[in-house]
């Protein structure tokens, strides 16, 4: 690990100012190369104010404890030290004949087909140029040189080129490099003149801090976080992708921001508005319904209803929405309703989980969180990958990662890095202690009503996610389980998973009567029935006995530990056909494994044993190379797993440590 003692020469004091941060590789699709994204080790996408950033050393832990490629100092700003700025210089794909073009420290870019360099200038001087990405010194492709005008961040490899420090530079040595001159008064470029939708107030979205300061100009914030979050919520308003760009035009520090991100051509910032729309957009209710049924100008737009003069109306709210029935609409096929795991759990829609009280439905419930944050298959259903959110208002903090970490050993050991970064990325923790104020309804003693608050606050908070996952009923709910009060709760969430256009779990217990006589259907749940009626999908996790598991054709008395097996259902599905049931064994130190019933495994167990030893003893088997050849195999890849792990049980196959390379386990025919 690179001390930060070792870089004190260069860098002086600079190593002890919160400018540091380690960063995370993420793939751009667009730009065909990855993006270096500031990260604290627990955050993505940290922003560029000062609030979020660390001096060296923590920067330089949290990069060997995670395992990040390296660190990066945010230049955003400015850094300042005595009466002098530091230029920070990038040099990209130099070629043999470069030489740095100053006297001062260099070092090799994190590709190494770059240099990086840093000077200082005097603030007066420097105060005279802003950032330039399009510099044209010899011997390279071009070069970006940073004084902390907009926000950018620079990462450094400390690996040295020379053993310069960081020396003084003058604006006299940069003359014919063309950077561009900082002029406080310069007026603002002009909007292209080019077509597009009516502007809007923002102010009629009802936006929150963060996004006032955004279209005022004002404050410390995360801009391009802040605009995500705004262009959503034009789109949860019915905003046009039009209108939206035009308001974002015609609101100066919203056009400011773009011409900021780059480098103050009007042309470019247009193009950068556009894009920011077709990035945040589908994520806001208008784009999940053109994404989701193909709402387009063929099937034509909603029209309201007029109501007649002596008609009721809610102030501002059309009584009802006409949509025409067309032709396309009549012919057009309409795909399947949208799911995150299998046919369990629609997009948009409340999911009720049931079970009795212990059984496993928090950790499974998190398991499904867990797979689609790292985007891998949930008990050997695939799933879409997204941002998850699992919040619980029964167990701590410290016992849900107890089970996270359950969870990664399952995987082999060279899996376990990708897999952490994805889970810092992409999924929301919440604890009983971070969820003890969370109440979705409350109730006077006489009328339950929805915290709009507290919906408001969620459905902003986890924008972006896909998947939701809350425990439980009876905690965040503040009125009676009787059917009138649980209609309210329903409310809720259906409120908030159809702003998110998420798939909601809610996990309830069942009634002591359903736990008593192994009641198999969709109102188990505790209290009033209203509440499964209302909701679109039912899952039921159910603990089998040891006669129930031997009529499924698994015998738990064979096992070598104490394992309970579970079985889930899919109990009611208004959008589609109900998923099978699966099974699931529960081995002792939060182990969970999808098992299959023994007439299949057998059947299945035989096709793989017999594909392994025509293939010959010596080859060993990975799950992934199993995985391609299942169609050949003759067994489906959902049931793989549990093949192999019956296979294991009688021992006709051994997992080993491949012997050919690379840290993953293997199987092999035992001999």
């Amino acid at each position: 690990m690179i001390a930060a003692t070792e870089v004190v020469e260069p860098f002086g004091e600079l190593v002890n100012k919160p400018i540091w941060l380690a960063f995370v590789l993420e793939w751009n699709e667009e730009r065909k190369k990855f993006d270096k994204i500031p990260s604290n080790g627990y955050t993505p996408h940290v922003s560029t104010t000062a609030k979020s950033w660390l001096p060296l050393a923590q920067a330089l832990r949290i990069k060997e404890q995670d395992n990040y490629p390296g660190v990066t100092m945010n230049m955003t700003g400015g850094i300042h030290q005595g009466d002098d700025t530091l230029v920070g210089f990038d040099f990209d794909n130099v070629t043999e004949a470069f030489e740095p073009p100053f006297n001062s420290y260099a070092e090799r870019s994190p590709s190494g087909k770059g240099v990086r360099m840093f000077a200082w200038m005097s603030t007066e001087e420097a105060a005279t140029f802003c950032d330039t990405t399009d510099a044209r010194p010899p011997h390279c492709d071009h070069c970006e040189v940073y004084f902390g005008t907009s926000p950018r961040h620079l990462t450094v490899t400390f690996d040295r080129l020379n053993d310069k420090a960081i020396t003084r530079l003058s604006a006299a040595e940069l003359a014919s490099w063309n950077l561009k001159l900082f002029k406080a008064v310069t007026p603002m470029p002009a909007i292209p003149d080019i077509e597009v939708g009516e502007p809007f107030d923002w102010v009629s979205l009802d936006l929150n801090a963060d996004q006032r300061h955004l279209v005022e100009g004002t404050g410390d914030i995360d801009r391009s976080n802040v605009l995500y979050g705004l262009i959503i919520k034009a789109g949860n308003a019915d905003r046009s992708r039009n209108d939206t760009l035009a308001s974002m035009l015609h609101t100066d520090p919203v056009w400011a921001m773009c011409l900021d991100h780059r480098g103050g051509d009007p042309e470019r910032a247009m193009q950068y508005a556009r894009d920011q729309i077709d990035v945040a957009y589908p994520e806001s209710l208008a784009g999940k319904r053109e994404a989701l049924i193909g709402f387009n100008a063929g099937w034509g737009a909603p029209v309201a209803l007029q109501p007649t003069t002596d008609a009721p109306t809610i102030t501002g709210t059309p009584l009802l929405i006409e949509r025409p029935i067309t032709n396309a609409a009549l012919t057009t096929p309409i795909p399947p309703w949208p799911s995150v795991i299998g046919g369990y759990l629609p997009l948009g829609v409340v999911t009720e989980f049931d079970g009795a009280h212990g059984i496993g439905k928090s950790t499974i419930g998190l398991h499904m969180a867990l797979s689609v944050a790292c985007n891998v298959e949930c008990y050997g259903i695939a799933t879409q990958p997204g941002k998850a959110v699992f919040a619980s208002k029964e167990d701590p903090y410290e016992i849900i990662m107890q089970r996270i970490q359950a969870w990664l050993e399952g995987f082999d050991p060279g899996e376990r890095p990708a897999l952490q970064d994805k889970i810092r990325r992409n999924l929301m923790i919440y604890g009983c202690d971070e969820t003890e104020a969370l109440m979705l309804t409350s109730s006077d003693g006489r009328i339950c009503s929805i915290r709009e608050d507290i919906v408001e606050l969620l459905a902003e908070r986890w924008q972006g996610a896909v998947l939701v996952v809350l425990e439980t009923a009876s905690l965040l709910h503040g009125g009676d389980e009787l059917n009138e009060d649980l209609l309210v709760l329903v409310a809720a969430l259906k409120r908030i998973a159809s702003r998110l256009k998420a798939a909601l779990i809610l996990i309830r217990h069942i009634s002591k009567s359903a736990a008593r006589e192994g009641i198999e259907d969709s109102l188990v749940g505790r209290g009033g029935a209203s509440f499964s009626d209302a909701v679109r999908s039912v899952i039921l996790l159910k603990e089998l006995t040891a006669k129930e598991a031997a009529d499924e054709g698994i015998d738990l008395h064979k096992l070598e530990v104490k394992c309970t097996l579970l079985k889930m259902i899919h109990t009611k599905s208004n959008y589609g056909e109900k998923d099978d049931p699966i099974f699931i064994l529960r081995k002792p130190g939060l182990l969970f494994q999808r098992v299959e019933p023994r007439g299949k495994t057998i059947v299945n167990g035989e096709r793989l044993l017999l594909f392994m030893r025509k293939e010959g003893f010596a080859e060993e088997w990975s799950y992934s190379k199993l995985k391609g050849r299942c169609t050949e195999i003759a067994v489906s890849q959902s049931c793989l797993k549990g093949t192999l792990a019956h296979l294991e049980f009688e021992k006709k196959i051994k997992k080993a440590q491949s012997t050919k390379g690379g840290n993953h386990a293997v199987w092999v025919l035992n001999q």
